[in-house]
């Protein structure tokens, strides 16, 4: 006898459905083509990596860790570098030109140093065209300034046991043209201090008048401070410098040259021996330079878009595979460039353009 064959449930027949039409589906997924995957986003703090071009080593050998600055804008295109010789006097000398890797104008000046001098180029098409600042052999050290060509040498009765920096400012309060001089005091404390200068008779023979000395006593240092002055409409002094016995790098901020405010609290994770130097291309936008304190020196580079915070040194920072003796200068032409004392047998002098900052 047949069996009897039962009609399946409503029930039935809607899973049974429901089955067929989830394997069809799977099946399209299965060969229907992946989406494009997104474009991660690049976070503002991963910069492309920093490289050296265009190196020149100059037939000059120095002492220590040069002084270097530029102007390009107007009618001034004006790079000058300023060492101490390894001549048994240590004479000051300064070498100028105008493309910014290139000096082919030498002037060697009857006063003499212990210490790599500062040097700041002058903003305008008039004299002075540059200045220096640097640690005397009389037996206070005193620590003098000069402007160039026509200028008046100023022996202060300061002193410094390091190297000084020197900047060119014109602050809002004022609108004049003035000097910038920082340096370390050999006080127990070795607090930083800075003094403004107002420049007189800018066009022709010039004379510098002090005015009042800040001591920055919560600030301190076993080696001389980095100066940036105000450029690309940035209103604002960049004071730097390498913490006391820990010797981290720090900053501080001024927009009046009087009042300085701690920029990073208790300094980056880096260490040098020496200043670190500041270039501002923008309010937000920079780039700090130092020589390191590993065993060889080498030349290190950081930059950040959110200044005056420098995040994530790992994709920030790039370690030159040049060394360095004392500290490097940091400049702007028509691009960033910086300039050293080599750690060659002669300590040769050295420029480069360094691409990507």
């Amino acid at each position: 006898m047949a069996q009897k064959r039962t009609a399946p449930t409503p029930t039935k027949f809607l899973v049974t459905v429901f089955l067929v039409v989830l394997i069809i589906v799977m099946g399209f997924a299965a060969v229907a083509p992946a989406p494009p995957a997104r474009a991660a986003s690049r976070s503002p703090a991963v910069l492309a990596a920093v490289t050296e071009t265009a190196k020149v080593t100059l037939p000059e050998t120095s002492i220590a860790g040069p002084g270097f600055d530029s102007v390009n804008s107007g009618l001034v295109h004006r790079t000058a570098i300023a060492w101490t010789g390894t001549d048994a006097a240590h004479h000051l000398n300064v070498r100028v030109g105008t493309d910014g890797v290139h000096f082919p104008t030498k002037f060697t000046f009857p006063e003499t140093s212990p210490n790599g001098p500062a040097l700041a180029v002058g903003p305008a098409d008039a004299p002075p065209d540059f200045a220096l600042a640097w640690r005397g052999t009389d037996a206070n050290h005193s620590l003098n300034v000069q402007t160039f060509p026509d200028g008046t040498k100023l022996t202060l009765h300061e002193n410094s046991f390091a190297a000084p920096a020197l900047s060119f400012t014109s602050p809002s309060s004022s609108g004049t043209l003035e000097l910038l001089l920082a340096w370390t005091g050999t006080d127990a404390n070795h607090s930083l201090n800075v003094l403004p200068m107002k420049v007189i008779g800018v066009g022709g023979p010039t004379s510098l008048v002090p005015g009042t000395k800040t001591v920055l006593s919560q600030f301190s240092s076993d080696a001389g401070p980095g100066l940036t002055g105000n450029i690309s409409g940035v209103d604002r002094l960049v004071l730097g410098w390498s913490t006391r016995g820990a010797q981290q790098l720090n900053l501080a901020e001024s927009t009046d040259t009087v009042h300085f405010t701690s920029a990073l609290g208790s300094g980056l994770p880096q260490t040098s021996a020496t200043a670190p130097q500041v270039l501002q291309r923008t309010a937000t936008d920079a780039c700090v330079v130092w020589t390191g304190t590993d065993a060889v020196h080498h030349l290190n580079v950081q930059c950040t878009t959110q200044f005056p915070q420098f995040p994530n040194p790992a994709q920030t920072k790039t370690v030159l595979s040049e060394t360095a003796l004392g500290a490097p200068g940091f400049s702007m032409f028509s691009q960033s460039e910086i300039a050293w004392t080599g750690t060659d047998a002669a300590h040769h002098l050295n420029v480069a353009t360094l691409q990507g900052t």
